[in-house]
């Protein structure tokens, strides 16, 4: 069996730089070299994917760009909007236990991105 987040539907294969997250029913795609990285890091992967899963961090991005898009003349939600993304990668880095480390320092090896 593969990598396993709860709630989500988790596939290794694709032609990424790095993992992504998406969908109404969260799907998490992950590098066709996934497999090869080192134990700790996929864990740590895992996790921080997982946490955007539990947070349901896309849909609520989703629903603030379609905001921004009707709205698109008004400069704030555009800057809420950035505050939300960063805000997301943060709580998610949280989760994976990377509060003293670099933002995305060590997140995937050498030359996968």
């Amino acid at each position: 069996p593969g990598p396993c987040i709860p709630g989500a539907d988790v596939r290794v294969g694709g032609d990424l730089g790095s993992p992504v997250t998406f969908g109404w029913r969260s799907v998490v795609l992950l590098p066709r070299d996934f497999p090869t990285w080192p134990a700790e890091q996929r864990e740590q992967i895992l996790r921080h994917e997982g946490a955007h899963v539990a947070r349901r961090d896309w849909i609520v991005q989703q629903a603030v760009t379609w905001i921004c898009a009707l709205l698109w003349f008004h400069p704030l939600l555009w800057l809420a909007r950035r505050f939300l993304i960063l805000e997301a990668e943060r709580a998610a880095d949280e989760a994976r236990g990377a509060r003293g480390a670099a933002r995305g320092a060590g997140r995937f090896p050498a030359g996968a991105g």
